[in-house]
């Protein structure tokens, strides 16, 4: 009986070796899981910053881009308004020399 006793605590001692050995396999197995995790979503992240920035030039290119044809299209709008009030006034001027030599020289 005392061997029987013996056995039992010798399997039981084998089996709680294999269990914390199980339960060490499983740690690493975790540890070797997250480690991935953690890589793979500091590469989805370090893309979706890259996307970010490369969307972010894009549009400031684009914007910077409607900007400029803006602006022209206001400064040939001004000039071509300029222009024409300068021709008013050439031909305002013309007609106010003519108005004082009349009444000076009647």
């Amino acid at each position: 009986m005392e061997a029987q006793g013996e056995q039992l605590l010798q399997n039981l001692v084998d089996h709680e070796k294999a269990v914390i050995a199980k339960v060490e396999q499983a740690k690493r197995d975790a540890a070797a899981i997250i480690e991935k995790a953690q890589a793979e979503a500091a590469a989805v992240l370090e893309k979706a910053r890259a996307e970010a920035a490369a969307f972010a030039d894009s549009s400031r290119a684009e914007t910077e881009r409607q900007s400029a044809a803006a602006r022209e299209e206001i400064l040939a709008r001004a000039r071509a308004e300029a222009e024409k009030i300068e021709a008013r006034a050439k031909g305002n001027r013309e007609r106010a020399v003519d108005m004082v030599m009349e009444r000076v020289l009647p």
